[in-house]
């Protein structure tokens, strides 16, 4: 009774006068940290709103997925636990100033009660709330009015009137909010592909699979792409122009006697390049935020089942931040065909075999980093493997990895062609193009690929003006055509 009288005096005497104490704004993502760093632990936000009355609504809050090793029994190893409340509960009621935190937790938190005010604040573990003084602090680097909330078990709650709760019991501190655009936040997906006119970015492909009676097979690619525009947003993706030099391998083996057949082919051209859906692996990790279960279809899974993963957020040594994940306890992929009816509300995974390398690069998964892209993604299963590896980009004048140079990228050894195609070779203010279609692509890079002159051909004998350029060694592309080296000498 006299804890019902306390709370009904919280309710009823001890709201302040002020209002506009808003602890989560349903147009905002608060993001969290709970080991004191800029690494984004938890993302809330509201994903559904119900109005129950005048001034009282109901908030229902994302909800994330919990790998846990030591759930359930039987035949099954990876256990995983769906649609689990976060820190702050799955469910909030806000009625006339009380915001009741519900599903998985049982909180009630005051935001306008009078200083000194007490009220049970855990309802589940009898923890008291004694409400403090308001003060002026600085979050974000902006005056706002903040309150304590002193706890009966020694800790503290901490609450800003325009940026909700910034300290929570669990360790965990308000460190940014995505929609009001402060602090850190989880990058957009353009951030990931900010890619312009002039950068370079290099990838290793491959994909193979054995299958009983029928041998194996599979390919790998090795491509560079050239950016010779900004990119053009779309829905998933960031399209771009340039030009693409690669050689792809593809192979197949009946049996242990018999030889493998190669296939080679080669391309430089001009192409469209698609940063994201179509092109790239999973990267619908880069829509989600930490704890999130993501689904995906890729050609590694048996069956071109859907597999899952947990989507993990951080940041690297370079403190570019990164969306990824990695493979669940043993295996990398959960996949639809497996999940079986488990105890406790969790589901079951039968475990993929794995067969991941070690080495320099991660074992299994898949990692983004905001303004590079997709570094790695390595996933087996059983006979099964694919990998997709940024080996070198060329960001803003600056190198990142290896770039392969074209000719080797294309198995040209000699150039020889060239005195063929262009002279004078050397140059000084002009090329002179022979036996070149009219309406040709010509394209000039430096020797690290950027491009920096093009040109489109009118006749066969085509004039190009190169007295822009400074002395050195070139290369000319033509679509159809391997590429020519030549140089300027002045």
């Amino acid at each position: 009774m006299r804890k019902l009288l306390l709370l009904c005096c919280a309710l009823s005497c001890g709201v302040l006068s002020a209002q506009n104490w808003a602890l989560i704004n349903p147009d905002y993502k608060y993001n969290y940290s709970n080991d004191g760093t800029d690494t984004i632990s938890n993302q809330v936000f509201v994903t559904h709103v119900d109005t129950l009355g005048v001034d009282s609504f109901r908030y229902e809050l994302n909800r994330i997925a919990l790998v846990c090793d030591t759930c359930g029994s039987g035949n099954y190893s990876v256990f995983i636990r769906l649609d689990e409340p976060q820190f702050l509960g799955g469910q909030v009621t806000r009625s006339q100033g009380v915001w009741h935190l519900q599903s998985g937790v049982s909180y009630v938190l005051i935001p306008e009660a009078s200083d000194g005010t007490t009220w049970l604040m855990d309802t589940l573990n009898s923890v008291w709330a004694t409400m403090g003084p308001t003060l002026v602090g600085t979050p974000f680097d902006a005056l706002e009015e903040r309150r304590a909330i002193q706890l009966s078990t020694g800790d503290s709650v901490v609450i800003g009137r325009d940026h909700g709760i910034l300290r929570w019991p669990t360790g965990h501190q308000l460190i940014g909010i995505n929609g009001l655009g402060v602090g850190t936040t989880i990058p957009e997906f353009a951030d990931f592909f900010p890619y312009t006119a002039g950068d370079i970015v290099e990838y290793s492909k491959a994909y193979g699979e054995c299958v009983y009676m029928d041998g194996c097979h599979g390919y790998s690619v090795d491509y560079k792409y050239t950016f010779d525009t900004d990119g053009i947003p779309q829905d998933s993706a960031v399209l771009y122009s340039g030009w693409m030099t690669g050689h792809t391998v593809g192979y197949s083996q009946m049996d242990a006697g018999s030889p493998i057949i190669y296939q080679h082919g080669y391309l430089n051209e001009e192409a469209t390049w698609h940063a994201g859906v179509q092109e790239l692996p999973w990267p619908e990790l880069l829509f989600s935020y930490p704890g999130q279960l993501v689904r995906n279809t890729h050609r590694v899974s048996p069956d071109d089942s859907p597999a899952w993963c947990v989507s993990e957020h951080g940041m690297d040594g370079a403190n570019r931040y990164t969306i990824g994940c990695r493979k669940l306890k043993g295996g990398y992929f959960l996949f639809d065909q497996y999940p079986q009816p488990a105890q406790d509300g969790y589901l079951e995974y039968y475990e993929p075999v794995d067969f991941c390398p070690g080495g320099a690069l991660p074992d299994c998964g898949v990692r983004y980093s905001a303004g590079i892209g997709l570094e790695w993604f390595i996933a087996n299963f059983v006979e099964r493997s694919e990998r997709y590896i940024l080996n070198g980009a060329v960001l803003g004048g600056d190198t990142i990895g290896t770039i392969t140079p074209d000719d080797i990228l294309l198995g040209v050894k000699d150039q020889d062609m060239a005195g063929q195609r262009i002279f004078p070779n050397p140059a000084s203010d002009h090329l002179q193009l022979s036996s070149v279609p009219p309406g040709t692509v010509c394209s000039i890079l430096n020797t690290t690929g950027q491009v920096l002159l093009k040109h489109t051909t009118f006749s066969p004998a085509e004039r190009i003006d190169v007295s822009s350029l400074t002395p050195g060694l070139y290369i000319l592309k033509m679509a159809g055509i391997g590429p020519l080296r030549f140089v300027i000498a002045r």
